[in-house]
């Protein structure tokens, strides 16, 4: 998709960023009249997979909630309490909680359009990377029932699908 946008992690080893890459390319402002270009099918993936993680996430948050005791009496003792803390900060994810907004509104908001992943969770963030994958661009453009020589002229592809 596109150019290639990597950026360096904590351990310097260089990871593409689709939120990087929607920034650079104008992909946030794709719209449905531009179809047949990288930057629309790389937005709609993205959309799609930054969805599903949130789902997850708003998911592992009710599974918590739900083993965490109901009411804070004297019998919890301050190790759950300590626990359940925890628990709660590694779950935060800011940015799954403004995404149903910003999809609604198509991204007009400047902290809709990250410039690189607002994901908390690395792994997350490799997650929604997915979307640089030629099978899953493929997957896409068959699901548009289109085929890679359908795209725009000079969208910036960077690499042909295998169509095998």
């Amino acid at each position: 998709f596109l150019g290639v946008t990597t950026t360096k992690t904590n351990k310097t080893e260089e990871v593409e960023d689709v939120f990087t890459m929607l920034a650079n390319d104008g992909g946030y402002e794709a719209t449905e009249k531009d179809v047949l270009s990288e930057k629309y099918i790389l937005k709609m993936c993205v959309v799609d997979i930054t969805l599903d993680y949130c789902t997850r996430y708003y998911l592992q948050r009710a599974i918590i909630a739900m083993k965490s005791p109901k009411s804070k009496d004297s019998n919890a003792t301050k190790d759950n309490n300590e626990e359940e803390e925890k628990q709660q900060h590694v779950m935060k994810e800011p940015y799954c909680d403004i995404f149903e907004s910003c999809v609604l509104a198509d991204f007009k908001k400047e902290e809709c359009k990250p410039r690189s992943c607002p994901l908390e969770n690395k792994h997350g963030c490799r997650y929604v990377n997915a979307c640089l994958d030629k099978e899953i661009k493929k997957e896409y453009l068959e699901a548009l029932g289109l085929k890679e020589s359908d795209l725009a002229v000079g969208g910036g592809v960077t690499a042909p699908v295998d169509t095998k």
